[in-house]
């Protein structure tokens, strides 16, 4: 029972609309274009082939990339539950030296 209610959450998890993840604006016109309207669909983005699409260039890319990696922790701990990644922070302890494991 246990692993039917897993496969449920995580359904349910993919199912929440993309503005879960807080898209940022230099991103919105590429998500509707391509019909990212889930955490699902941004979890099956692929990325390769998106960064050789016309128009979308490696900001664009690395934005997604950062939506994608919130869409994992979503999808891990569930929406609301999860903890959040601030990059500049966690680049200023590895640069440090400072092991957080």
């Amino acid at each position: 029972m246990r692993g039917d209610e897993a496969n449920q959450s995580t359904r349910d998890t993919h199912a929440l609309p993309v503005s879960t993840l807080d898209p940022p604006s230099l991103v919105l016109n590429t998500l509707r274009r391509f019909g990212l309207a889930t955490i699902g669909d941004v979890l099956d983005l692929d990325l390769d082939q998106l960064s050789r699409t016309r128009g979308v260039g490696c900001t664009k890319v690395d934005a997604l990339h950062a939506m994608r990696k919130r869409a994992v922790a979503i999808s891990h701990y569930g929406a609301g539950h999860y903890p959040e990644y601030h990059p500049s922070l966690l680049d200023d302890l590895a640069a440090a030296g400072i092991d957080l494991d």
